[in-house]
């Protein structure tokens, strides 16, 4: 099996777990994979840096499911029963049906609403997972589906790691895993805990057109792709790393893996746009001031 850049060493069921799913997800053998590049970093969409996501929060998502409360507080909410969700700007709003106007209930994912959330393997029904409250109780969700199951999992836990942000002026960066594979990359969150790892977003390495980057040596860059069918999102990605040397190293990967699938340099230029520049100076600017305060706790 591949080794993966930046992984401890001694962290044998980390990389294995990510080698599985990277494999799973594009559907090659574990064994013939190889990582050219894994890193944490803070991702955006470059239209929601500047105002102009048309997904607030978060995506939306909605359909019918299986649910059940648990915990002390549940009272009489520990039986299975149907009903519609939809998530939509930050909240999951709970109706009978799908025409209903009116919802029943709802959970607020930011502000501290929902604490996490997780599979559940010893559910009496499959492809359960459960939003865990902040008020000690847990929401049982069971989908008709693995893939739906998965879906739901994934817009969720974006969400929910929007809400425990410090920066609530970039409600749409959120802290991920970058991995570059088989000419793909990959932002996703990892979750140690259960070996689980969950794909935010991810495009193919030909859709890139340009890697364009701080005039003044900003710790970030912007990929642009060819469309914006290129993506899930609504546009191109920001990218903020730990350090310039990281960027230097993430890009010089990429770069590489373009110049032997095209034969040609991949374009790189400096970020001109005055209002995405400033957008992601200063939140560089505030990466690092986090960064320096972590150093001193």
């Amino acid at each position: 099996m591949a080794t993966i850049p930046n992984i401890f060493t001694d962290a044998a069921a980390q990389s294995f777990a990510l080698c599985k799913w990277i494999a799973r997800e594009i559907g090659l053998d574990v064994k013939t994979l190889t990582v050219d590049y894994y890193a944490l970093v803070r991702w955006e969409d470059s239209l929601a840096a500047v105002g102009h996501s048309s997904k607030p929060f978060g995506p939306s998502k909605e359909g019918f499911l299986m649910y059940r409360y648990t915990g002390r507080r549940a009272f009489g909410l520990k039986y299975w029963s149907p009903g519609y969700f939809r998530l939509k700007a930050g909240v999951c709003y709970h109706y009978t049906d799908a025409l209903d106007r009116t919802f029943k209930s709802y959970v607020q994912l930011l502000g501290g609403g929902c604490i996490g959330c997780r599979r559940v393997q010893t559910a009496d029904r499959p492809h359960a997972f459960e939003l865990i409250l902040s008020d000690k109780r847990s929401l049982q969700l069971a989908a008709s589906s693995e893939k739906d199951a998965s879906d739901w999992l994934q817009a969720i836990l974006q969400v929910v790691s929007q809400g425990h942000r410090e920066d609530v002026e970039a409600p749409n960066c959120v802290s991920a895993c970058l991995i570059q594979a088989a000419n793909r990359l990959f932002i996703c969150h990892e979750y140690l805990e259960t070996n689980q790892v969950y794909c935010l977003e991810k495009a193919n390495i030909q859709d890139i057109c340009s890697v364009v980057i701080d005039p003044d040596g900003g710790p970030y860059c912007v990929l642009e792709f060819e469309s914006v069918e290129a993506t899930e999102s609504c546009g191109d990605w920001v990218l903020y790393f730990e350090s310039a040397a990281e960027l230097y190293k993430f890009t010089s990967s990429l770069r590489s893996v373009w110049q032997e699938m095209f034969q040609v340099p991949l374009s790189c230029s400096e970020l001109s746009d005055p209002v995405l520049l400033r957008h992601c100076s200063l939140q560089a600017s505030k990466e690092r001031t986090a960064k320096i305060g972590r150093a001193h706790v």
